[in-house]
């Protein structure tokens, strides 16, 4: 996971590829705590992170993985109820 939070992103399908892991990565961290009140679960539906994931890469459309990538860095963003 460190090392998916630290990739720089860039062009082509490696690129949007390197975005997503990087989101996908800070996401995973903020749904494992009930209290932050992420919006979209690790292994659950209805939004389950792990399966959107796989299935994004696994398209190796670089359109797909960047939409999702906006999606969860949306969230992301979304602010944390525990400071």
């Amino acid at each position: 996971m460190l090392q998916a939070l630290g990739a720089k992103g860039g062009s082509g399908k490696t690129g949007a590829a390197e975005i997503l892991v990087r989101a996908a990565s800070a996401a995973y961290l903020n749904a494992a705590h009930e209290g932050v009140g992420y919006p979209y679960r690790r292994f659950t539906s209805p939004f389950n992170i792990q399966l959107k994931v796989n299935a994004a890469l696994a398209s190796l459309s670089r359109s797909k993985m960047l939409s999702l990538a906006t999606t969860l860095d949306d969230a992301n963003n979304l602010g944390c109820p525990l400071n």
